[in-house]
């Protein structure tokens, strides 16, 4: 099914950085339930696609995947690369920094998928900053990802992408890259981010569950433990205290 599709696929201006903080206010509870929906469904897109727009992006006559496969077979680095030293940096926290072509992919993605540009500035920025807290954590806590791991879990998403009612989508997301070999060194290089943040996020869940008061079955409980984990990344996004360092040139 096209839905399975998107989940199977897994963070300017003066004014608008004023702005980000009043939006952060303002829209704090829309956020959140947006939020929940992006940690899940987070590997083809190599962000995150909305629940609410599943079904509206996974139709082969919708030209989203064409336009965002394009976009980033233009933009090959690794996502949230922070450990290439010549690479420009968006913004610098306590233990590392977001590259800036992981805040400009960012913003591209929101941007196709019909935010204004100040939409995309708040949804970019809070993503991007909880993806690198969440991973520079996950380094600092242990988790690591091995090249067999990362092989491995490339090769059970294209078995997964293998069907027919998903070729269409898959066909337009690789439009932008010279082979489909190229594709999917883009997802390996996702993954080594990706992975880490994973394995870490499901220790964490691990531990929710293990203290006898909490039932995976039951549908509070899961409630329960998204909001501590929502709160989690908010304290590691305060942890890192970051600071943009690029302002976009206005146009």
């Amino acid at each position: 099914m096209k839905d399975r599709f998107v989940d199977a696929l897994g963070k300017i201006d003066d004014d608008m950085i004023e702005d980000v903080n009043a939006l952060r206010i303002k829209n704090r509870k829309a956020s959140t339930i947006l939020f929940r929906r992006w940690t899940s469904l987070a590997a083809c897109l190599c962000l995150f696609v909305t629940g609410f727009m599943v079904y509206a992006l996974a139709s082969s006559d919708n030209p989203f995947f064409a336009k965002w496969g394009a976009y980033l077979g233009l933009k090959t680095e690794t996502p949230g690369n922070s450990t290439a030293t010549d690479e420009e940096l968006y913004a610098v926290g306590k233990d590392g920094g977001i590259p800036l072509s992981f805040y400009e992919q960012t913003k591209e993605f929101y941007l196709l998928s019909g935010y204004t540009e100040e939409e995309a500035v708040f949804l970019t920025v809070s993503y991007v900053e909880e993806y690198m807290a969440l991973y520079l954590e996950a380094v600092r806590q242990g988790f690591d990802v091995t090249e067999e791991e990362v092989r491995d879990k490339i090769e059970s998403l294209k078995e997964m992408l293998s069907g027919e009612e998903n070729a269409a989508l898959l066909s337009q997301m690789m439009t932008g890259f010279s082979s489909e070999e190229a594709y999917w060194e883009y997802e390996y290089q996702v993954y080594q981010k990706s992975l880490p943040i994973e394995k870490y996020r499901m220790k964490l869940e691990n531990d929710f569950f293990a203290d006898g008061e909490h039932d995976r079955g039951n549908e509070a409980d899961q409630d329960a433990w998204i909001s501590w984990y929502d709160a989690y990344k908010e304290e590691l996004v305060k942890k890192q205290a970051f600071q943009p360092v690029y302002q976009e040139k206005k146009q």
